[in-house]
């Protein structure tokens, strides 16, 4: 390495940057970035419509960001075609690849002129390490990436989302690459069924930005005792549903409880109507999509953050390591590695989603017992502060990075 020998470039090939659901993405590249390391990113779709806004809610304005725009895409549609045997090479890969449904063969096909813009984009930035922030799609854009550029390593990410999508071109590409990077330990089994050696793999929790946590105060204006957060996309394996009925049977007790959903998605009105039809209507409020730090004022005025999720690509949710962090008790279900994050009846509780009486039970006797609540709540915070800080993180990242360097 020639640039001052700590100091690197590394180029993140993501397909949208920010995208609304993605906070923890921002978190890792402006971590990066804080320890002095050059960072740009590379998309294959284009901008999202709140790409500006996103920007600046996000700080992310010393962050090169180059989106593959429908102008570019034409372009090197157009320009792929002048480079035959490299087009041919990419789709016979491609051709080779084991893909779960025939609309992800075409996605990948329809992402080649996308991926020919990213490679342009990195021949001109000469970054030393290129990192697939996802292992799926993006990896049209690593395998042309790893015929075209020499001079740099490629390293990618696989985790719970990658690994269920059960897309063929993700495992050979991480055999292609010098590094493959996860955020479970949950996850090893998975990834060495895929092929991937062992001493490839390396388990890095996501962190989060408990630093930007620190400027951010509790919203006083919240009323209600006890207070319950959700922040999720409201979809039916979230398991929105039950967690209503936990607050149904909660408030036979404690009549001025508040329930907080952050959140949108296609199941709100249904759920709208289950409260009211549970008698919630005095109790609820569904705040729709929200700024990041309005989550975090709501997490620091709650006690339980309530989280009953089913989805199978759950795996230690970033949510739940915020609510943590702001001293809110998670109660969430047994995904996949949630032991990795929650210690059961020590820094939350897991639970079964299907008997809301019996998490309300269990959330009771915490909220009635206030040494118990006390001592969990800080116990959560220093798991998170331990093992979860965002700067913690991608300092191990950043080491792995030049030890290929």
């Amino acid at each position: 390495m020639t640039n001052q020998d700590n100091n690197m470039h590394i180029a993140y090939i993501t397909m949208q940057f920010p995208a609304p659901s993605e906070t923890f993405a921002a978190t890792d590249v402006k971590a990066v970035k804080q320890q002095g390391q050059k960072v740009s990113v590379l998309t294959m779709r284009p901008g999202h419509q709140d790409h500006n806004q996103m920007i600046r809610d996000r700080e992310l304005d010393h962050i090169p960001i180059y989106s593959c725009n429908t102008i570019d895409y034409i372009k090197h549609a157009f320009l792929s075609l002048t480079q035959p045997r490299l087009l041919a090479k990419l789709m016979g890969w491609l051709a080779n690849a084991k893909y779960a449904s025939l609309s992800q063969r075409f996605k990948c096909i329809a992402l080649i002129p996308s991926a020919f813009f990213v490679v342009h984009q990195l021949e001109k930035i000469k970054p030393h390490v290129i990192h697939l922030f996802w292992g799926h799609f993006p990896s049209v854009a690593g395998y042309l990436a790893y015929e075209k550029i020499s001079s740099s390593k490629i390293t990618m990410f696989l985790g719970a989302y990658d690994i269920e999508m059960k897309l063929g071109i993700s495992s050979k590409m991480a055999l292609k690459t010098q590094r493959v990077f996860t955020h479970c330990t949950h996850n090893i089994d998975a990834l060495e069924n895929m092929g991937i050696l062992p001493d490839k793999i390396s388990v890095i929790y996501r962190g989060i930005d408990t630093a930007l946590f620190k400027t951010i105060h509790r919203n006083e204006n919240l009323k209600g005792h006890p207070i319950i957060v959700t922040a999720s996309r409201l979809i039916k394996e979230k398991g929105i549903e039950n967690s209503l009925k936990v607050v149904c049977a909660l408030k036979k007790k404690y009549t001025k409880i508040q329930y907080y959903i952050a959140g949108e998605g296609p199941e709100k009105e249904r759920l709208m109507d289950l409260s009211r039809q549970l008698g919630l209507t005095d109790n609820m409020v569904f705040t729709g999509h929200i700024p990041h730090h309005r989550i975090v004022e709501l997490l620091k005025g709650a006690q339980i953050f309530l989280l009953l999720s089913q989805y199978k690509g759950e795996r230690l949710p970033n949510v739940i390591k915020e609510a943590m962090y702001c001293k809110c008790i998670p109660a969430t279900t047994n995904t996949p590695g949630i032991d990795e994050l929650i210690a059961h009846q020590k820094e939350g509780l897991i639970v079964s989603p299907d008997n809301p009486r019996r998490i309300a039970e269990e959330i009771a006797e915490i909220l009635e017992d206030k040494n118990t609540l006390q001592t969990m709540q800080q116990k959560g915070r220093e798991k998170i502060e331990r093992s979860f800080d965002s700067q913690k993180q991608m300092a191990a990242y950043i080491d792995h990075w030049r030890h290929l360097t």
